[in-house]
């Protein structure tokens, strides 16, 4: 009999587990009428398949709007022609024999006479014993606003196309902080900015501290000591310049050492800036398939708790790619849901409702 870990039902604590979607329910969301999926019936790699305009891209959305701490305009959540919305996921954590599991459900309700649409969210613990969630007790988490903070920073990089896609500032100091933690990308630049800018002010003073003695030089014998005080003037500022140059040759092979970290991370991928390349072509110049391979690479080599990446662009993807997703997932304990037009998919959405 398996039973879910014991703990204060009340808290809103989350261990450090690996955190899968063990079931989600939909209702009323954007095109999805009435959904509910047992991820556990199609292995790690689901693809939600269907014609477009159906509700397939509406399932990885509802995913996200519970889990992930999105802003939500929820005057877009309510499918056309209802008055309410839900989405109900099941969290299933494991760390070794030891389960954990949580179920987040967030609701939406228009109220009556007006467009104001209020949204509530509620956090539940399942503790043990029982086989499922429904023999199991739950109780309710304290806050469920905390939880779900804490849940926002477990999670990775859950739309790894859109990653790549987008990829700038904020992505690179994702990046930064899964593969360097403690380090900030940010902070060592602001430095380096700086370091630069008050080198070339100094070298600017030691110019026009010279240019100040050679003239005084030649000046009468009087102006002597005050040739002298610029001259240890310039020594002091020359110091300091050498001071900066190694300042500045630091934080350069500290930013070096930091992006190669990143870089080893999948062969052929480089950074120069904010911008990635792989095998020498800037990588959002490269195949939306290409792009969505290295993504992935990058969603598990960060290593996040919430093991659960999302490809909404699974028709760009041919058989061998959709391979090799799958491999990634069994070998890495992960979990890909993926979104396909047309056949030969394990979930088809038709008329907001699988078929």
């Amino acid at each position: 009999m398996n039973e879910f870990e014991r703990t204060e039902p009340g808290t809103g604590e989350m261990p450090d587990f690996q955190y899968k979607i063990g079931r989600v329910k939909i209702e009323n969301v954007k095109g999805i009428i009435d959904v509910e999926i047992d991820p556990s019936k199609f292995g790690d790699v689901i693809c939600i398949g269907g014609q477009n305009a159906v509700g397939k891209s509406s399932v990885l959305d509802a995913i996200l709007y519970p889990i992930a701490g999105r802003r939500v305009d929820a005057a877009r959540v309510i499918r056309n022609g209802a008055d309410r919305a839900e989405v109900s996921i099941e969290l299933d954590g494991r760390d070794g024999a030891r389960r954990r599991k949580y179920i987040v459900c967030r609701k939406w309700v228009r109220v009556a006479g007006g467009d104001e649409i209020k949204s509530t969210v509620t956090v539940k613990i399942v503790f043990g014993p029982g086989e499922s969630t429904s023999m199991a007790r739950t109780a309710n988490v304290d806050s469920p606003a905390t939880f779900l903070n804490d849940l926002s920073g477990r999670i990775g990089i859950v739309d790894p196309h859109d990653f790549i896609r987008d990829f700038g500032t904020k992505e690179l100091s994702q990046l930064v902080d899964a593969f360097a933690p403690g380090e900030s990308i940010a902070t060592i630049d602001d430095a380096l900015d700086k370091a630069t800018d008050d080198r070339r002010d100094v070298r600017d003073r030691v110019r026009l501290l010279i240019s100040n003695r050679d003239a005084f030089s030649v000046a009468i014998e009087y102006l002597q000591n005050r040739r002298d005080a610029f001259e240890k003037e310039i020594v002091s500022a020359a110091a300091d310049a050498d001071a900066l140059n190694v300042l500045v040759g630091k934080l350069r092979s500290d930013r070096v050492a930091l992006l190669t970290q990143i870089r080893d991370v999948v062969p052929g991928l480089s950074i120069d800036e904010d911008r990635l390349f792989f095998n020498g072509s800037a990588l959002r110049d490269c195949s939306a398939a290409e792009q969505i391979r290295i993504g992935a690479l990058l969603s598990v080599a960060v290593d996040p708790d919430l093991r659960v990446l999302l490809i909404r662009d699974g028709s760009l993807m041919d058989d061998e790619s959709l391979q090799i997703l799958r491999d990634l997932a069994i070998n890495n304990g992960f979990q890909i849901w993926v979104e396909i037009v047309g056949a030969g998919a394990d979930i088809t959405i038709e008329g907001g409702r699988i078929k």
